[in-house]
């Protein structure tokens, strides 16, 4: 749930109208909860897996080989044949499987440490940066165009990644519809990008 405040009409900007540069007060300001769950949304955002992640995947289903290779004969069968192929899809598979559900505990405990207990924020649009307060931090985080990614939307938040591992996460609660909230993040991810440019 969520209170929407501003100096002028209670929205944001209109489909295809870019935020305006506000210094004195905010064009709005959004008021809602955030949990673990609104955490886990935005870690099972499908992501490229790279790195030494990726490695490690590739050396865990490799592993199937390995196993595959300990079976006795009359489990694997004869190497070649329609048997050895058979098992080996099957421990593949099986290891994959295990993989998943290790990734997704993993992405359950992240976003349990990210919101131990429920947080209540308050998110000030300002058009240049967005401010976000919230009660279990001393400190106002801002937002600001040359160290946050693109702006993220799905059918429940808007996400905006910002400094090396941290995110804004936006409930659409905080906005008029879905529709809204994916028009306002559009105007910001054009607007701040041309910020960017000019940096």
């Amino acid at each position: 749930m969520s209170d929407q405040t501003d100096g002028t009409d209670g929205k944001g900007p209109g489909l295809g109208e870019a935020p305006a540069l506000s210094h004195d007060a905010p064009m709005r300001v959004a008021d809602y909860w955030l949990d673990w769950r609104d955490a886990l949304a935005w870690e099972i955002l499908p992501r490229e897996m790279r790195g030494w992640r990726k490695g490690v995947m590739l050396l865990w289903l490799a592993a199937a080989g390995g196993v595959l290779a300990l079976l006795p004969d009359r489990l694997a069968g004869a190497e070649g044949s329609v048997q050895y192929y058979a098992v080996l899809v099957a421990l593949l598979a099986v290891q994959y499987a295990l993989a998943a559900a290790v990734m997704t505990a993993t992405r359950h405990l992240r976003a349990r440490r990210r919101f131990p207990h429920p947080v209540q924020v308050r998110l000030a649009f300002w058009g240049d940066h967005l401010e976000e307060s919230r009660n279990d931090l001393v400190a106002a985080q801002v937002i600001v165009p040359e160290y946050c990614g693109v702006f993220i939307t799905t059918p429940s938040h808007m996400f905006v990644p910002y400094l090396r591992d941290q995110v804004l996460i936006v409930p659409v609660s905080a906005f008029d519809s879905a529709e809204a909230m994916q028009a306002e993040a559009a105007s910001y991810e054009e607007l701040w990008a041309e910020m960017r440019n000019e940096i």
